[in-house]
């Protein structure tokens, strides 16, 4: 289960670490986070320690894709907020489905690309139960099964969110 980005007070990490605490001892699942911020510290005193967590700091742009690669599974979340009725077009979201890796998103604001694509799922944002059991449904899947999940989301976002067709959209 992988993470990265900033670790900064809007990404509302405390789930995906709270998280990785409560499935210490689940032997076949590990959690990456990848990136610096403010609260990254805070993070490492608290969760550092954990056999199943591996704190790496921020990487160059061109290694992003790299780190996306070693992953099963890619997380993002947000903070509960009337804003995000509206949906949201987060580069980090547009970053994974390209990586071709199913996205687990803490979100709950108006679903938009990963229901799109059916390449993932939006758990309530901040509920560390339910991120849970969707990480132990997707480690439960065969490999190929993740792998064409993820595939769903690439392809969609290749078809979807070009220059020439969101120009389209637009009408310009």
């Amino acid at each position: 289960m992988g993470y990265v980005g900033s670790m900064g007070i809007t990404n509302a990490l405390d789930t995906f670490f709270g998280c990785a605490a409560s499935m210490k001892n689940y032997p076949n699942i590990h959690f990456l986070a990848v990136g610096d911020g403010d609260l990254r510290h805070k993070y490492a005193e608290r969760f550092g320690r954990l056999p199943n967590l591996t704190l790496a700091p921020s990487v160059a742009k061109p290694v992003v894709s790299q780190m996306l690669a070693v992953c099963d599974l890619l997380y993002f979340s947000v903070f509960p907020s009337r804003v995000w009725n509206y949906g949201q077009s987060l580069n980090k979201l547009i970053e994974y489905m390209l990586a071709g890796k199913p996205v687990l998103a803490s979100y709950s604001g108006f679903p938009s690309m990963i229901n799109e694509a059916n390449c993932g799922s939006f758990l309530p944002a901040g509920d560390k139960t339910a991120l849970q059991n969707e990480i132990i449904r997707f480690s439960n899947m065969e490999q190929s099964e993740r792998e064409e999940i993820g595939m769903r989301g690439r392809a969609w976002v290749l078809q979807n969110r070009s220059y020439e067709k969101l120009a389209i959209v637009t009408g310009k």
